[in-house]
Protein backbone atom coordinates (compact mmCIF):
# COMPACT_ATOMS: atom_id res chain seq x y z
CA UNK A 1 0.00 0.00 0.00
CA UNK A 2 2.40 2.71 -1.17
CA UNK A 3 2.18 6.31 -2.17
CA UNK A 4 2.51 9.76 -0.63
CA UNK A 5 -0.03 12.56 -0.38
CA UNK A 6 0.31 16.10 0.84
CA UNK A 7 -1.55 16.29 4.15
CA UNK A 8 -4.00 18.81 5.44
CA UNK A 9 -5.84 18.99 8.73
CA UNK A 10 -9.00 20.63 10.00
CA UNK A 11 -9.47 22.09 13.47
CA UNK A 12 -11.26 24.95 15.16
CA UNK A 13 -8.20 27.03 15.96
CA UNK A 14 -4.53 27.41 15.24
CA UNK A 15 -3.21 27.50 18.80
CA UNK A 16 -0.84 24.69 19.71
CA UNK A 17 -2.38 24.17 23.14
CA UNK A 18 -5.09 24.14 24.28
CA UNK A 19 -7.19 23.35 21.23
CA UNK A 20 -10.90 23.03 20.60
CA UNK A 21 -12.96 20.40 18.91
CA UNK A 22 -13.76 21.41 15.39
CA UNK A 23 -17.46 21.76 14.72
CA UNK A 24 -18.45 21.99 18.39
CA UNK A 25 -21.16 24.57 19.09
CA UNK A 26 -19.37 25.57 22.31
CA UNK A 27 -15.72 24.59 21.84
CA UNK A 28 -13.97 23.47 25.01
CA UNK A 29 -10.25 23.18 25.55
CA UNK A 30 -8.39 19.87 25.59
CA UNK A 31 -5.02 19.86 27.30
CA UNK A 32 -2.78 18.19 24.72
CA UNK A 33 0.30 18.96 22.70
CA UNK A 34 -1.56 19.58 19.48
CA UNK A 35 1.62 20.37 17.58
CA UNK A 36 2.97 16.91 18.34
CA UNK A 37 -0.35 15.32 17.39
CA UNK A 38 -0.44 17.22 14.10
CA UNK A 39 3.14 16.21 13.34
CA UNK A 40 2.19 12.54 13.76
CA UNK A 41 -0.89 12.94 11.55
CA UNK A 42 1.25 14.54 8.84
CA UNK A 43 3.80 11.72 9.13
CA UNK A 44 1.09 9.11 8.56
CA UNK A 45 -0.20 10.93 5.49
CA UNK A 46 3.31 11.40 4.13
CA UNK A 47 3.96 7.71 4.78
CA UNK A 48 1.08 6.74 2.51
CA UNK A 49 -2.15 6.66 4.53
CA UNK A 50 -5.01 8.13 2.47
CA UNK A 51 -7.20 9.58 5.22
CA UNK A 52 -7.14 9.98 9.00
CA UNK A 53 -9.71 11.00 11.60
CA UNK A 54 -8.55 11.67 15.16
CA UNK A 55 -10.75 12.54 18.11
CA UNK A 56 -9.40 13.23 21.61
CA UNK A 57 -11.82 13.53 24.53
CA UNK A 58 -11.27 14.70 28.10
CA UNK A 59 -14.46 14.92 30.13
CA UNK A 60 -16.76 17.24 28.21
CA UNK A 61 -13.89 18.59 26.12
CA UNK A 62 -13.10 17.36 22.63
CA UNK A 63 -10.57 17.94 19.89
CA UNK A 64 -11.09 16.62 16.35
CA UNK A 65 -8.42 16.62 13.66
CA UNK A 66 -8.40 15.14 10.17
CA UNK A 67 -5.59 14.56 7.72
CA UNK A 68 -5.22 13.40 4.15
CA UNK A 69 -8.19 13.21 1.78
CA UNK A 70 -11.54 11.46 1.58
CA UNK A 71 -10.71 9.98 -1.85
CA UNK A 72 -7.30 9.17 -3.28
CA UNK A 73 -6.38 11.32 -6.27
CA UNK A 74 -8.68 14.18 -5.23
CA UNK A 75 -8.54 17.14 -2.84
CA UNK A 76 -11.90 16.18 -1.30
CA UNK A 77 -11.77 16.90 2.44
CA UNK A 78 -12.82 14.32 5.00
CA UNK A 79 -16.23 15.21 6.42
CA UNK A 80 -16.58 15.58 10.18
CA UNK A 81 -17.71 12.31 11.80
CA UNK A 82 -17.27 10.20 8.69
CA UNK A 83 -18.34 6.57 9.03
CA UNK A 84 -15.73 3.82 9.02
CA UNK A 85 -15.52 0.06 9.50
CA UNK A 86 -14.28 -0.52 13.06
CA UNK A 87 -13.04 -4.07 12.44
CA UNK A 88 -12.15 -6.03 15.56
CA UNK A 89 -13.33 -3.34 17.96
CA UNK A 90 -16.62 -5.15 17.27
CA UNK A 91 -15.31 -7.81 19.66
CA UNK A 92 -15.60 -5.40 22.59
CA UNK A 93 -19.31 -4.90 21.86
CA UNK A 94 -19.85 -8.68 21.60
CA UNK A 95 -17.90 -9.37 24.80
CA UNK A 96 -20.04 -6.77 26.57
CA UNK A 97 -23.23 -8.55 25.51
CA UNK A 98 -21.80 -11.92 26.59
CA UNK A 99 -20.93 -10.50 30.02
CA UNK A 100 -24.39 -8.96 30.34
CA UNK A 101 -25.82 -12.46 29.77
CA UNK A 102 -23.48 -13.75 32.47
CA UNK A 103 -24.80 -11.06 34.82
CA UNK A 104 -28.34 -12.20 34.02
CA UNK A 105 -27.39 -15.84 34.86
CA UNK A 106 -28.20 -16.94 31.33
CA UNK A 107 -24.69 -18.25 30.76
CA UNK A 108 -21.54 -18.74 32.82
CA UNK A 109 -17.97 -17.90 31.89
CA UNK A 110 -17.18 -21.52 32.74
CA UNK A 111 -19.81 -22.96 30.38
CA UNK A 112 -18.33 -24.85 27.44
CA UNK A 113 -19.05 -24.09 23.82
CA UNK A 114 -20.58 -27.52 23.22
CA UNK A 115 -22.85 -27.29 26.27
CA UNK A 116 -24.25 -24.00 25.00
CA UNK A 117 -24.55 -24.74 21.29
CA UNK A 118 -25.59 -28.38 21.85
CA UNK A 119 -25.98 -29.12 18.15
CA UNK A 120 -22.25 -29.58 17.47
CA UNK A 121 -22.24 -26.84 14.84
CA UNK A 122 -18.91 -25.77 16.23
CA UNK A 123 -17.24 -29.13 15.51
CA UNK A 124 -15.21 -28.31 18.60
CA UNK A 125 -15.60 -26.82 22.03
CA UNK A 126 -15.97 -29.76 24.40
CA UNK A 127 -13.37 -28.21 26.69
CA UNK A 128 -13.42 -24.60 25.46
CA UNK A 129 -15.11 -22.20 27.87
CA UNK A 130 -16.81 -18.87 27.28
CA UNK A 131 -14.01 -17.16 29.17
CA UNK A 132 -11.42 -18.71 26.85
CA UNK A 133 -13.32 -17.49 23.79
CA UNK A 134 -13.50 -13.93 25.05
CA UNK A 135 -9.85 -13.91 26.16
CA UNK A 136 -8.37 -15.71 23.13
CA UNK A 137 -7.07 -18.66 25.14
CA UNK A 138 -9.23 -21.30 23.47
CA UNK A 139 -6.56 -22.82 21.26
CA UNK A 140 -8.55 -22.09 18.09
CA UNK A 141 -6.65 -20.99 15.01
CA UNK A 142 -7.68 -17.96 12.99
CA UNK A 143 -9.38 -18.16 9.61
CA UNK A 144 -8.77 -14.72 8.10
CA UNK A 145 -5.46 -15.56 6.45
CA UNK A 146 -7.28 -18.10 4.31
CA UNK A 147 -9.57 -15.37 2.97
CA UNK A 148 -7.23 -12.45 2.36
CA UNK A 149 -3.70 -13.78 2.00
CA UNK A 150 -3.27 -11.99 -1.36
CA UNK A 151 -5.05 -9.61 -3.70
CA UNK A 152 -6.26 -12.59 -5.71
CA UNK A 153 -7.85 -14.26 -2.69
CA UNK A 154 -9.33 -10.94 -1.61
CA UNK A 155 -10.97 -10.45 -5.01
CA UNK A 156 -12.21 -14.04 -4.98
CA UNK A 157 -13.84 -13.69 -1.55
CA UNK A 158 -14.82 -10.01 -1.48
CA UNK A 159 -18.51 -10.47 -2.32
CA UNK A 160 -19.17 -13.92 -0.84
CA UNK A 161 -21.60 -14.49 1.99
CA UNK A 162 -20.20 -16.67 4.77
CA UNK A 163 -22.17 -18.42 7.50
CA UNK A 164 -20.63 -18.46 11.01
CA UNK A 165 -20.29 -22.25 10.89
CA UNK A 166 -18.27 -21.97 7.67
CA UNK A 167 -15.79 -19.64 9.35
CA UNK A 168 -15.35 -21.84 12.42
CA UNK A 169 -14.80 -24.91 10.24
CA UNK A 170 -12.26 -22.93 8.23
CA UNK A 171 -10.38 -22.14 11.44
CA UNK A 172 -10.44 -25.77 12.53
CA UNK A 173 -8.99 -26.81 9.20
CA UNK A 174 -6.01 -24.50 9.76
CA UNK A 175 -3.08 -26.36 11.31
CA UNK A 176 -1.33 -26.28 13.61
CA UNK A 177 -3.82 -25.09 16.19
CA UNK A 178 -2.42 -22.99 19.07
CA UNK A 179 -1.90 -24.74 22.41
CA UNK A 180 -5.17 -24.58 24.42
CA UNK A 181 -4.89 -22.34 27.46
CA UNK A 182 -2.21 -20.08 25.98
CA UNK A 183 -3.04 -16.68 24.56
CA UNK A 184 -3.33 -16.55 20.77
CA UNK A 185 -5.54 -14.04 18.97
CA UNK A 186 -8.22 -15.61 16.78
CA UNK A 187 -11.38 -14.13 15.30
CA UNK A 188 -12.91 -17.61 15.35
CA UNK A 189 -13.42 -17.14 19.10
CA UNK A 190 -15.84 -14.29 18.50
CA UNK A 191 -17.65 -16.00 15.66
CA UNK A 192 -18.47 -18.70 18.22
CA UNK A 193 -19.42 -16.03 20.77
CA UNK A 194 -21.91 -14.61 18.27
CA UNK A 195 -23.36 -18.08 17.73
CA UNK A 196 -23.75 -18.53 21.48
CA UNK A 197 -25.56 -15.19 21.85
CA UNK A 198 -28.05 -16.25 19.18
CA UNK A 199 -28.55 -19.68 20.75
CA UNK A 200 -29.15 -18.27 24.24
CA UNK A 201 -31.31 -15.25 23.34
CA UNK A 202 -33.04 -16.32 20.14
CA UNK A 203 -31.77 -13.13 18.49
CA UNK A 204 -28.70 -12.49 16.38
CA UNK A 205 -25.69 -11.02 18.11
CA UNK A 206 -26.24 -7.82 16.09
CA UNK A 207 -29.83 -7.50 17.35
CA UNK A 208 -28.63 -7.94 20.92
CA UNK A 209 -25.87 -5.35 20.47
CA UNK A 210 -28.44 -2.91 19.13
CA UNK A 211 -30.98 -3.55 21.91
CA UNK A 212 -28.47 -3.64 24.75
CA UNK A 213 -25.80 -1.12 23.71
CA UNK A 214 -26.26 1.11 20.68
CA UNK A 215 -29.91 2.07 21.21
CA UNK A 216 -29.66 2.71 24.99
CA UNK A 217 -26.53 4.82 24.48
CA UNK A 218 -27.99 6.66 21.48
CA UNK A 219 -25.26 5.45 19.12
CA UNK A 220 -27.32 6.13 16.01
CA UNK A 221 -24.33 5.93 13.67
CA UNK A 222 -23.13 2.51 14.84
CA UNK A 223 -24.44 -0.67 13.25
CA UNK A 224 -23.73 -4.16 11.98
CA UNK A 225 -24.20 -4.22 8.20
CA UNK A 226 -24.63 -8.00 7.91
CA UNK A 227 -24.21 -8.67 4.20
CA UNK A 228 -24.80 -5.06 3.09
CA UNK A 229 -21.78 -3.89 1.11
CA UNK A 230 -21.98 -0.10 1.36
CA UNK A 231 -21.24 2.47 4.07
CA UNK A 232 -23.55 5.26 5.28
CA UNK A 233 -22.74 8.80 4.22
CA UNK A 234 -20.48 10.53 4.89
CA UNK A 235 -17.57 8.13 4.67
CA UNK A 236 -14.05 8.01 3.38
CA UNK A 237 -12.87 5.84 0.55
CA UNK A 238 -10.85 2.72 1.29
CA UNK A 239 -8.23 1.72 -1.26
CA UNK A 240 -5.44 -0.78 -1.71
CA UNK A 241 -2.59 -0.95 -4.21
CA UNK A 242 -2.86 -3.74 -6.73
CA UNK A 243 0.11 -5.76 -7.95
CA UNK A 244 0.43 -3.32 -10.86
CA UNK A 245 2.58 -0.27 -10.19
CA UNK A 246 0.57 2.88 -9.69
CA UNK A 247 -2.82 1.15 -9.75
CA UNK A 248 -5.19 1.37 -6.80
CA UNK A 249 -8.33 -0.62 -6.08
CA UNK A 250 -11.32 1.02 -4.39
CA UNK A 251 -12.39 -1.52 -1.75
CA UNK A 252 -14.81 0.69 0.17
CA UNK A 253 -17.61 -1.73 -0.61
CA UNK A 254 -17.36 -5.39 0.34
CA UNK A 255 -19.49 -8.11 1.91
CA UNK A 256 -18.36 -8.17 5.57
CA UNK A 257 -20.15 -11.39 6.51
CA UNK A 258 -16.75 -13.07 6.87
CA UNK A 259 -16.07 -10.72 9.78
CA UNK A 260 -19.44 -11.10 11.52
CA UNK A 261 -19.30 -10.92 15.31
CA UNK A 262 -15.51 -10.67 15.08
CA UNK A 263 -15.40 -7.40 13.16
CA UNK A 264 -18.18 -6.23 10.82
CA UNK A 265 -19.46 -3.12 12.65
CA UNK A 266 -19.53 0.45 11.32
CA UNK A 267 -19.26 3.57 13.49
CA UNK A 268 -18.05 7.18 13.79
CA UNK A 269 -15.45 8.74 16.12
CA UNK A 270 -18.13 10.24 18.39
CA UNK A 271 -20.09 6.98 18.70
CA UNK A 272 -17.04 4.84 19.40
CA UNK A 273 -15.84 7.34 22.00
CA UNK A 274 -19.21 7.29 23.74
CA UNK A 275 -19.26 3.49 23.80
CA UNK A 276 -15.83 3.22 25.43
CA UNK A 277 -16.58 5.87 28.01
CA UNK A 278 -19.88 4.22 28.96
CA UNK A 279 -18.19 0.83 29.21
CA UNK A 280 -15.31 1.99 31.40
CA UNK A 281 -17.57 4.12 33.59
CA UNK A 282 -19.69 1.09 34.49
CA UNK A 283 -22.82 1.95 32.52
CA UNK A 284 -23.00 -1.35 30.63
CA UNK A 285 -21.88 -4.06 33.05
CA UNK A 286 -22.49 -4.98 36.66
CA UNK A 287 -19.44 -4.62 38.92
CA UNK A 288 -18.74 -8.38 39.02
CA UNK A 289 -18.75 -8.66 35.24
CA UNK A 290 -16.75 -5.43 34.88
CA UNK A 291 -14.10 -7.01 37.09
CA UNK A 292 -14.12 -10.20 35.01
CA UNK A 293 -13.75 -8.21 31.80
CA UNK A 294 -10.71 -6.41 33.20
CA UNK A 295 -8.96 -9.51 34.59
CA UNK A 296 -6.04 -9.99 32.22
CA UNK A 297 -3.43 -12.42 30.96
CA UNK A 298 -0.21 -11.60 29.11
CA UNK A 299 -0.74 -10.96 25.39
CA UNK A 300 2.13 -11.08 22.92
CA UNK A 301 1.44 -9.87 19.40
CA UNK A 302 3.44 -7.77 16.92
CA UNK A 303 0.50 -5.37 16.59
CA UNK A 304 0.29 -4.76 20.37
CA UNK A 305 2.59 -2.58 22.47
CA UNK A 306 5.09 -4.47 24.63
CA UNK A 307 3.77 -5.66 28.00
CA UNK A 308 0.16 -5.66 26.78
CA UNK A 309 -2.42 -7.81 28.54
CA UNK A 310 -5.71 -9.25 27.34
CA UNK A 311 -8.97 -9.03 29.23
CA UNK A 312 -12.33 -10.23 27.96
CA UNK A 313 -12.85 -8.22 24.78
CA UNK A 314 -10.29 -5.53 25.53
CA UNK A 315 -6.59 -5.00 26.08
CA UNK A 316 -4.55 -3.29 28.79
CA UNK A 317 -1.47 -1.49 27.48
CA UNK A 318 1.22 0.69 29.11
CA UNK A 319 1.96 4.36 28.63
CA UNK A 320 5.51 5.69 28.63
CA UNK A 321 4.97 7.30 32.05
CA UNK A 322 4.24 3.93 33.67
CA UNK A 323 0.47 4.32 33.72
CA UNK A 324 -1.81 2.15 31.57
CA UNK A 325 -4.95 2.32 29.46
CA UNK A 326 -7.67 0.15 27.90
CA UNK A 327 -8.05 -0.41 24.17
CA UNK A 328 -9.13 -2.68 21.32
CA UNK A 329 -7.87 -1.84 17.87
CA UNK A 330 -9.40 -3.12 14.68
CA UNK A 331 -8.58 -3.73 11.05
CA UNK A 332 -10.61 -4.71 8.02
CA UNK A 333 -9.45 -4.34 4.40
CA UNK A 334 -9.19 -0.62 3.73
CA UNK A 335 -9.76 0.60 7.30
CA UNK A 336 -7.84 0.54 10.56
CA UNK A 337 -9.02 1.70 13.99
CA UNK A 338 -6.79 2.53 16.96
CA UNK A 339 -8.07 3.73 20.32
CA UNK A 340 -7.12 4.13 23.95
CA UNK A 341 -8.91 5.25 27.12
CA UNK A 342 -7.81 5.92 30.68
CA UNK A 343 -9.20 3.47 33.27
CA UNK A 344 -11.85 5.95 34.43
CA UNK A 345 -13.04 6.48 30.85
CA UNK A 346 -12.64 10.23 31.14
CA UNK A 347 -9.83 10.71 28.65
CA UNK A 348 -9.51 8.88 25.36
CA UNK A 349 -8.50 8.91 21.73
CA UNK A 350 -10.06 7.31 18.66
CA UNK A 351 -8.09 7.14 15.41
CA UNK A 352 -9.50 5.92 12.11
CA UNK A 353 -7.23 5.32 9.11
CA UNK A 354 -8.59 4.76 5.63
CA UNK A 355 -6.80 3.30 2.65
CA UNK A 356 -3.28 3.80 1.46
CA UNK A 357 -0.16 1.87 2.32
CA UNK A 358 2.58 2.31 4.91
CA UNK A 359 5.24 0.18 6.53
CA UNK A 360 3.42 -1.51 9.43
CA UNK A 361 6.19 -1.11 11.99
CA UNK A 362 6.61 2.60 11.30
CA UNK A 363 2.86 3.17 11.27
CA UNK A 364 2.37 1.37 14.59
CA UNK A 365 5.20 3.37 16.13
CA UNK A 366 3.53 6.65 15.18
CA UNK A 367 0.09 5.47 16.31
CA UNK A 368 1.50 4.43 19.70
CA UNK A 369 3.04 7.90 20.01
CA UNK A 370 -0.32 9.50 19.29
CA UNK A 371 -2.08 7.45 21.97
CA UNK A 372 0.71 8.15 24.46
CA UNK A 373 0.53 11.88 23.72
CA UNK A 374 -3.24 11.99 24.07
CA UNK A 375 -3.61 10.01 27.28
CA UNK A 376 -0.84 11.52 29.39
CA UNK A 377 -2.72 14.82 29.64
CA UNK A 378 0.35 16.94 29.00
CA UNK A 379 0.50 20.25 27.24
Amino acid sequence: MGGTLAGFAHAADTASCPAARQGASSPAAVSIDRGKLQKDIDALVKGGVTGIQVQVTDGSQQLALRGGVAERGTSKPIADQSHFRMGSNTKTFVATVMLQLVGENKISLDDTVDSLLKDNTSRSGKNITVRQLLQHTSGLADYEESLFSSMDTFNANRWKTYQPQDLVHMALDNVPQPTPGTWSYSSANYILAGMIIEKVTGNSWAQEVKARITEPLGLSHTSSPGTATSLPQPHTQADLPTDEDGTWLDITELNPSWAGAAGDMITTPDDLTRFWRALLQGQLLKPAQQAEMQTTVDAVNDALPARSQAGLGLFKSPLSNGEWYWKHDGGIPGFETVNGFTPDGQRGIVISLSGGHMDAAEKNKILDQMVDNALQNTC
